[in-house]
């Protein structure tokens, strides 16, 4: 009887190593990813376009509903009214389309203000996205939140990794498009010794060791900017959500890759 307990205590222990391999694997061998190897990193395994995705949805069930997912920059924080978010600017240019029109689109926001994956899991907020039962699943990885609360970067993919892969269980017809947040106006490393960067290029160099749906909005962005010799303080209300023409530009960048 021994043995066997000791046995079955064994397996559990190995079971609980097993499930938290794949990310202590990712640390030990990537605890500095070089920048260059992770800027405009993309995955993308989508079999058709977005474009067609929706057609086919709206032939098959008559509508289509998109869910957006994510910390105050996916709630429109910072704009002058919700319709200029990037959310909003999102649903408006679809219900616009001309493969489109007059179709049945609807677009469900749960941008939460200072929220991380971590509290979209335990406050309830992903049971309440999988209730709508969206087609499209737009999550924004709330990176922002983890940098100005100090979070480990194991915390911070731990919680992303389980809330993407418990939409993908609970919701196994829908898509999910992971996005980045935007550039924010604060250099400094916060309490654990980490910058703002650390976290874009950390989650970015996971996603693409995943094969994740992944945009990196922070990117693009700031490759714009640079192009155009702008400064990212015209483009944020604050330190760190961005204005109407910030939001327009995250739109526009989103747009690109959909479309």
């Amino acid at each position: 009887m021994k043995k066997f307990f000791l046995g079955f205590i064994i397996s559990v222990f190995v079971l609980m190593i097993f499930g938290f391999n794949k990310r202590t694997d990712f640390f030990q061998t990537n605890k500095i990813i070089p920048p260059d190897q992770v800027k405009g990193m993309k995955a993308e395994n989508m079999d058709d376009t977005y474009l067609n995705y929706f057609q086919s949805v709206l032939e098959t069930k008559g509508k289509l509903k998109i869910a957006v997912m994510g910390s105050s920059v996916t709630k429109g924080t910072g704009s002058s009214s919700p319709k200029m978010s990037w959310p909003s600017r999102l649903k408006t240019f679809l219900q616009e389309r001309n493969e489109l029109k007059y179709r049945d689109i609807q677009l469900v926001n749960y941008g939460f203000s200072g929220f991380k994956a971590e509290d979209l899991l335990k406050e309830g907020k992903a049971d309440q996205l999988i209730l709508e039962k969206p087609d499209f699943i737009i999550l924004e990885t709330c990176i922002i939140n983890n940098y100005r609360q100090s979070s480990t970067l194991f915390e911070t993919i731990k919680y992303i990794d389980d809330l993407v892969n418990k939409i993908k269980k609970e919701l196994p017809g829908a898509k999910i498009l992971i996005i980045s947040p935007n550039p924010i106006l604060s250099p400094n490393k916060n309490q654990v010794g980490l910058t703002y960067d650390d976290y874009q290029m950390q989650t970015t160099a996971y996603f693409q060791q995943e094969g994740l749906n992944y945009m990196n909005i922070y990117d693009e962005m700031n490759k714009l900017l640079s192009q155009n010799n702008h400064k990212l303080q015209d483009y944020l209300a604050d330190e760190i959500h961005p204005n109407d023409q910030g939001y327009k530009v995250w739109f526009e960048i989103l747009l690109k890759h959909l479309f």
